[in-house]
């Protein structure tokens, strides 16, 4: 099995059933980018590598600093990466539906625990192991995704326009070097009409250049096979999460935990991290000036 480097995005809306069956795919591309791929991969890969997407840097690099190339289906445009997210899209020109990708350094739990967490944001109890092993596959990244698709009430990660008629597609590749998620989050109607193109641009979606990283470069996209720490006394490791690489827990009180988290990229920047740790508190956003004091 080739290593797995790429990140992912997710889609979701809360339903009876999620599932999706096997159909044939047409739609028109409104922007291409043409990239090839490159050799096998070292430690030190990135995320992406890691998946099996490296490429060599082209004479035109992609327009963005994730690294990533993708063909555009008509009627969407892109949108700035944000937290957790290294590519977003606007969806057939309508705001309250939305596209994204995420990518992690790991496998994020595994795959059934990425599945039910979006289950969970859609309200629906946790998928069966006959439930998933029945899931469609389609392409992402160059590998197999599995396919989730659910309709319903959408209650997770604040997305736009999430509402009580929503439909969220999701398409999951988790690999121990490397896992991608692209979701799609909208009104049920939107959604549907834009199924044939989410499965195009997962199809597409590939590494145009080695992405832009600050000055720890790759060293940051690590698992937790890779990183070395000591605890302080009275603390106790807790079980791997999605997104998180180590938790730990104070004196094993759920209630108290300290945990890492590692992405490609800058991540949205670290204004806009702060301002979201600030907001789970309840607390106003900050400003470049507040940040730099």
């Amino acid at each position: 099995m080739r290593a797995f480097a790429l990140g992912s995005a997710f889609v979701a809306g809360v339903v009876t059933a999620c599932g999706g069956g096997e159909r044939a795919s047409v739609s028109t591309v409104a922007e291409a980018r043409i990239v090839a791929n490159r050799a096998p991969l070292s430690n030190t890969a990135s995320t992406a590598e890691r998946l099996g997407v490296r490429a060599p840097a082209p004479a035109r690099r992609a327009d963005d600093d994730s690294g990533l190339a993708w063909d555009l289906p008509r009627g969407w445009s892109v949108l700035p990466p944000g937290p957790m997210r290294v590519a977003s899209f606007r969806v057939a020109g309508d705001a309250r539906a939305e596209c994204w990708l995420s990518l992690l350094g790991g496998d994020g739990g595994g795959l059934k625990a990425n599945l039910d967490r979006w289950r969970t944001q859609m309200g629906l109890a946790p998928i069966s192991v006959a439930e998933l092993d029945a899931l469609p596959r389609h392409t992402l990244l160059g590998g197999e995704g599995v396919l989730v698709d659910c309709t319903g009430k959408y209650t997770g990660m604040g997305a736009a326009g999430a509402a009580t008629d929503a439909r969220m597609l999701g398409l999951a590749r988790v690999e121990p070097g490397g896992s991608a998620f692209l979701k799609l989050i909208g009104p049920s109607s939107v959604v549907a009409a834009e199924r044939d193109a989410f499965l195009a641009l997962a199809r597409s979606l590939r590494v145009a250049h080695e992405p832009a990283t600050d000055s720890n470069g790759a060293a940051l996209a690590i698992t937790s096979a890779q990183l070395a720490w000591k605890a302080p006394e009275g603390w106790v490791r807790a079980p791997d999460r999605a997104t998180r690489v180590l938790t730990l827990l104070h004196g094993g009180d759920e209630d108290v935990e300290c945990y890492v988290t590692t992405l490609p990229g800058a991540a949205g920047g670290v204004l806009a991290n702060v301002n979201r740790w600030r907001g789970q508190l309840g607390a106003a956003a900050w400003s470049e000036e507040e940040l730099a004091r």
